[in-house]
């Protein structure tokens, strides 16, 4: 699964260093920025979902590690509220899933950066495990 992340990302870099800064902040259909489609649906997502077949294959830590590093760099690319809301919501959610101490910690810094997503996180099963942690009901 790592390798054909891997394999993705490589595909996601050269088709974005064909493309100059105008191509990438140009808005896409959904009114984002172009390089905000592609980090969020090639790799954030995508990240996510081999996480998650970890976790469900007991590769609890080594889960916890790919989005960590998924985590750090997507907030090298952009470092406004929004995105690293979003990107630390995903990790909490990957956390919260795998039982790491840090989820709840990691889940208030994606609401303090982005408040639209507490009430994401009330209704989202994979943080059942530290909802009373968050206050939620």
């Amino acid at each position: 699964a790592t390798g054909m992340l891997r394999t993705s990302l490589d595909g996601l870099k050269s088709l974005a260093s064909k493309r100059d800064a105008l191509d990438l902040e140009a808005l896409d259909d959904d009114d984002q920025p172009m390089w905000r489609s592609i980090a969020f649906y090639g790799i954030l997502h995508s990240s996510g979902h081999v996480a998650e077949a970890m976790i469900r294959a007991g590769n609890l830590i080594d889960a916890v590690s790919l989005q960590r590093r998924v985590t750090e760099s997507l907030k090298e690319i952009n470092q406004t509220d929004r995105w690293v809301g979003l990107v630390d919501f995903n990790l909490a959610r990957v956390l919260a899933r795998a039982g790491d101490a840090d989820a709840a910690a990691v889940a208030g810094d994606a609401v303090s950066r982005d408040p639209d997503l507490g009430p994401r996180m009330k209704q989202d099963p994979d943080f059942v495990a530290i909802r009373d942690e968050l206050g939620a009901d």
